[in-house]
């Protein structure tokens, strides 16, 4: 077999194993679940990175399979109770979680690198930008809690 038969033969097994998995929860139980790609995600990324160190192949899936099965335990555990579409709404949250901790780890890891250039003059960078939030947002980034409330009431209506 060529190198494009055994990824596409592989890209299949996966994608069967996460239908199974979906009609499980979705056609036996009755549930939506929303959070399939984030369990998915961090037990890939866990095999990645323990392949990566240096494990075996079967090491490192059987490690990605432990990682996203604890996740999946502690996410199932803390939404025991929730029935209907509170179980879609948490399961989404998981997912919007990981795509969360994602961005930021590249945002981490790449934002350094990108700034290089500018390393001699941060305190400068870091003034100007303490400068302009007083300059144009005193109250904060968010605004004042008085003002968020003033908001809140205001849209409500007479009720």
């Amino acid at each position: 077999m060529e190198i494009c038969e055994i990824s596409l033969a592989t890209m299949i097994c996966i994608n069967i194993i996460l239908a199974v998995g979906l009609n499980m929860i979705t056609g036996f139980c009755g549930q939506i679940s929303l959070g399939h790609a984030a369990f998915y995600g961090i037990g890939a990324y866990c095999a990645a990175m323990v392949a990566k160190a240096g494990a075996s192949l079967p090491v490192s899936l059987l490690m990605g399979l432990v990682m996203a099965g604890i996740v999946g335990v502690i996410v199932g555990l803390t939404s025991l109770r929730v029935r209907e579409d509170f179980l879609a709404i948490v399961t989404m949250g998981v997912g919007f979680l990981f795509v969360g901790v994602v961005i930021a780890t590249v945002v981490l890891t790449l934002m350094p690198e990108f700034f290089r250039f500018i390393s001699d003059y941060k305190l400068f960078v870091y003034g100007a930008l303490l400068f302009a939030v007083m300059r144009f947002a005193p109250e904060g980034l968010a605004g004042s809690a008085r003002s968020l409330v003033h908001a809140i009431q205001s849209k409500g209506g007479d009720g």
